[in-house]
């Protein structure tokens, strides 16, 4: 797949059993080469939820 290969990060894990691809969020660093690359535009980027609370 041309997203794996893209990615280079090796955030992309391929599981051919189930016809399916995850994206590593530790691994991602949200660059959006995978998507651009993808022929059937499966991957899409969301953006980051803030990770981070502040606590008072």
């Amino acid at each position: 797949m041309k997203c794996k290969s893209a990615c280079s990060f090796n955030a992309i894990v391929i599981l051919p059993s189930i016809n399916f691809i995850e994206v590593s969020e530790d691994m991602c660093h949200g660059c959006g080469v995978c998507a651009y690359v993808c022929p059937e535009q499966a991957i899409t980027e969301k953006k980051e939820r803030n990770r981070y609370h502040y606590v008072f």
